[in-house]
């Protein structure tokens, strides 16, 4: 009984220092967590827009969609502009026309657009498939 005694009470309090080791390595000033809700907040909110340009302001750099509602969009110097395909620039903004685009809410809470697509969607084409030889029959292909 001895035996199994003194080397299980060894065991054990080795076990104890290591535990007390371990922990001592854990830093003690770690940043308080936030909430969920500061969470979500800090993160930006992205999301697509589509409907007709009812007016564009140029001094005041904004752009009001009219869609399933209207809705105005704050443009800034990231934001991207297309036309048919090809890079445009504020000129190309008229009302009545088609537009669809994304946008992000700012820290202040205004959506600002960050690219525009005006007109039609443009479909890309596919490029044109590369046309074998007809085969010949008896010839080794080379590779």
């Amino acid at each position: 009984m001895k035996r199994i005694v003194a080397p299980t009470f060894l065991a054990a309090w080795l076990i104890a220092c290591l535990g007390l080791l371990w922990a001592a390595d854990e830093p003690t000033n770690k940043p308080p967590e936030q909430p969920a809700e500061q969470q979500k907040a800090a993160r930006p909110k992205f999301r697509s827009f589509r409907g007709t340009i009812k007016a564009f302001d140029k001094t005041a750099m904004t752009l009001t969609v009219e869609g399933e509602q209207a809705e105005t969009f704050h443009l800034t110097s990231q934001t991207r502009i297309w036309k048919e395909g090809q890079p445009a620039t504020l000129d190309a903004l008229t009302a009545g026309e088609m537009v669809r685009g994304a946008a992000r809410q700012g820290a202040e809470g205004r959506w600002e657009a960050m690219s525009l697509y005006l007109g039609k969607p443009v479909l890309r084409k596919a490029p044109p498939a590369q046309k074998d030889e007809p085969k010949k029959q008896g010839q080794p292909q080379a590779k």
